[in-house]
Parts: C-alpha cells; structure tokens; sequence
C-alpha cells in the first residue's frame, strides 16, 4: 500500500474492521493486515477513547465457526497467533440461522461437527476413541439414497453443487457437465476463453501443453468453458469483489445471458461445429488479444425467474478481464482472466459460509478436519443434502436396503395411482398406509416424483436404474 494512495487515505477514516470466516485465515495474512494497520492508523479525532494501537487503534471484529476449515494456504492459521490467543475478547454464539427452520436437523450437524461421536483420544491424532453415532450414521445413509444414481453425466443444470475437496475433481465434474450441455442442448453458445500471464519475458497465453502452465495454482480459471441457452443459462461463481453495494462479491452466483451477451459476438459463430468424430469445435478467446472481452451476466437468485427485461447498469452485470497476484512458483507472473469459475462443482473451501440450496457431497479424498462439517452444513433442509458416488464400505449394504426400500414405497404409490388419478389424494392415501417399516420417500418430493415416474416409460426408466446399480 502506496503513502497518500486512496486505499492508504480510505483505511486512515475506517473505524473498525469486520472480518468473516476468520478460520480460513492464516498467520501470514494477518500479520501483514496488522503491519498495514499500524503504518496508516486511525485519524485521531476519529479515534475512541483508551483504543490500542495493535491495529491503528480501530475496532477489531472476527467472526467464524472454529469447526470449519483451516487456510487453504496451507500456512499457519491464525487461531495459533498470539494475539489471537492473548488480545482477543471471545463472545459465543450459539443460534443456527441457517438451519432455524429445522431445528432437529441442525442438532444433527452439531454432533457432526464434534466428530459424529468419534473422538481422538488424548493428544495423538492417529488414534480414536468412540463408535459413530446411530443418527450419524443414518443420516448419510439416507444422503446416499438421495444421491443414488446422480453423477456428473447425468446432474441436473439447473440445480446441485457437487462439492469435492481437490480442485481437478472440481474442474473434472464441470468439464463433464460442459460435455452433457453440448449433446443435450446443440444449439447451446460455446466458447473457450483462456487465460494468459504476465511474465517477465512478456505475456504468454496459457498453453495446454506446458508443464508449468498445467501446474501452476491459480484461482481463476485457465480455460473457461462457457456453455449457456434460454433453456439452460450457465451457472458461475465470481471469485472477487466486484461492486460490493451491488451485491457482487466473492462467491456470488451468477447466470450467463445468450446469444450476444460477449462482446465481439456474432449469432451463430457461437455455436460450435462437429468434426468427423462428434467432437465440437468452439471459438477460442485469447484474453491477451482480446483484452476487451466481456461478458454479461445477472444474479441467480429468487427474482432472475421473473425477470424479463434485461438492461445493463440495473439488473446485468458486465465483467471483464480482471488480474490475479498468485505466489509465482513457476515463474508465470500474474494471472489475467476473468474473475468466475463454473458452479455446477466446487471446492469445499470455497463454499464455506455459503447457503447453497441443494448440495451434492463427494466424500472421497477429504484430507482436513471440518470439511464434512462445511459440507453437511450448506443447506438449511436434510433432503437438500445429498451424498454421490460409491457409498463407504460398512454403509453400502444398508445404502442399498434404503434405495430398495424406496423403490417398494414407490411401486404401491404407482399402483394406488392406476386407481385414483389424483395424485395429492395418493400421496395422503399412500403416506398413511404403507407400514412404519417400510422406508418412505421425503413427502415434500413425493407429489414430484410420482408426477415423474407415473407413466409406463418412467417406470421403466426407474427399474433399469435400481437394476443398474
């Protein structure tokens, strides 16, 4: 930070600083927060009385679940500084916002998140003491019926984050989802815009073929692989602060527009063409020759259903190219591209502290404590949580009964619908004949469900799926 530069002049007026998530913070960071702070302290007729001079005697406030994760850095994180141990006042809160609704649901995370029963015993952290708890153990039995059959190839677009902790499993279920878009929905806008960097021999495109290209880390996104229709607007996630009063910052999700919603577009050169082997071909931007390219986008949220008029400065966002300081291991420089990534997957750590309405949890390859917290913990109702791909081995038979289970509760529904074709008259007829042991399909997706497979194709489609698997 520049003397007498507008960051230096705007912290010198600001009072107090609120930091979220607290958790995901490390040493270093902080420290250089601090060093900041007491460089451009607090104007002295703004400051209160008997204020300390640790962060240019501002107001300090730290908000977080010690549950959840440590920096995705990898360094130190911050609940290990002395001043976080030595100089902080701790308030506890003990309310759960997001699952206020279902109150029993989130009695559930709270034994997640202390280790679903399981604890390490003393302090040797290969060692554990305890058997899983029974409401544990059946609630990701049910996650797993949830979730049974759903993969990659065959995820819905419109809704379900699958949240993996590796970034190449992200951007694996991604490009598979960008594979599906393009035979379901041909007449989709494709494009492929790459990043470049700035490095001290000049700026260089990234390129699929160099080692140091493919491993260097990065937020944004190297290749950008934007797919979207009317039918199925693509889903993004910025990964910055854009317009912070408009709602735009780090981890809001996004829809791109069609047709002419990139600059320098042209109808249908958009659209892509196959080769011989069905493989599509798409524009390819280069941000470095086009450093003008943009895109337009707007909120996901619930008014973008109702919206029908689209106009830039209200309700459309324009994003551009933006710059990324990464820590330059490979000698890259820093990283130009546009500031979102694809939605339909994302990493752990970037959904902590994010409501997601319905999560698709891989468990495989988890490596840090709190990342099964954050990802039970994203949605406010159970039946949004859903756990996909191969159940663990001492829960997969009891997995299989429950999916098997379902499938039976869901035949005698069908047939109760051969004979009364009011189908809310069934669900309250079925829901209160079947016997307590049977297993049931949550109520509040049952109308939809028997709407689904109440012809004889949906039927069939839901045995050769039981069957499948």
């Amino acid at each position: 930070m520049e003397p007498e530069s507008e960051a230096a002049i705007r912290l010198e007026s600001t009072t107090g600083i609120l930091i979220d998530e607290f958790t995901m913070l490390d040493r270093r960071a902080w420290n250089r927060m601090r060093k900041n702070c007491q460089e451009y302290p607090l104007r002295e007729d703004l400051r209160k009385a008997g204020a300390l001079p640790d962060f240019g005697y501002r107001d300090l406030i730290l908000c977080g679940d010690v549950f959840q994760l440590p920096p995705a850095s990898g360094h130190p994180p911050l609940v290990t500084h002395r001043d976080f141990q030595e100089k902080l006042e701790f308030f506890v809160l003990r309310e759960n916002r997001r699952q206020e609704k279902n109150p029993e649901y989130g009695k559930l995370l709270d034994i997640v998140k202390e280790g679903g029963g399981v604890k390490f015993a003393g302090s040797n952290a290969s060692v554990y003491e305890g058997n899983v708890d029974e409401s544990v153990r059946s609630f990701f039995v049910r996650a797993y019926a949830r979730g049974w059959n759903v993969c990659r190839r065959n995820v819905d677009f419109e809704q379900g984050v699958a949240m993996t902790s590796y970034r190449r499993h992200r951007d694996i279920w991604n490009d598979a989802v960008v594979s599906q878009m393009e035979k379901e929905d041909e007449d989709c806008d494709k494009v492929d815009v790459a990043c470049f960097y700035d490095s001290p021999h000049g700026q260089v495109d990234f390129d699929m073929t160099n080692e140091d290209h493919q491993r260097n880390k990065q937020q944004y996104p190297k290749v950008l692989k934007l797919r979207t229709s009317v039918r199925h607007q693509c889903r993004l996630m910025l990964l910055r602060n854009l317009d912070v009063s408009e709602g735009l910052t780090n981890g809001t999700t996004l829809r791109l527009l069609p047709r002419s919603s990139w600059s320098g577009t042209i109808g249908k050169r958009q659209q892509g063409r196959q080769d011989e082997n069905l493989r599509w071909k798409v524009r390819q931007v280069s941000l470095q020759r086009e450093g003008d390219f943009t895109i337009l986008t707007e909120k996901d949220d619930s008014k973008r259903a109702a919206t029908r008029v689209h106009i830039k400065g209200g309700n459309v966002h324009v994003i551009g190219v933006s710059k990324e300081d990464t820590l330059d291991v490979y000698g890259l420089g820093s990283v130009n591209a546009l500031p979102v990534c694809l939605a339909c997957a994302c990493t752990v750590h970037k959904c902590q502290g994010l409501t997601i309405p319905v999560v698709l949890a891989i468990l495989e390859g988890l490596f840090a404590h709190g990342q099964v917290y954050v990802q039970t913990s994203r949605t406010p109702e159970e039946m949004d949580f859903k756990c996909v791909g191969v159940p663990p081995e001492d829960i997969i038979e009891e997995v299989i009964d429950e999916v098997l289970g379902r499938r039976r509760y869901l035949q005698r529904l069908l047939k109760a619908l051969d004979e009364n074709k009011d189908i809310d008259a069934v669900v309250s007829v079925g829901t209160g004949s079947i016997e307590d042991d049977e297993r049931k399909v949550d109520d509040r997706d049952l109308a939809e469900i028997l709407r689904e497979y109440a012809t004889p194709e949906g039927q069939e489609a839901w045995g050769n799926t039981i069957a499948r698997n």
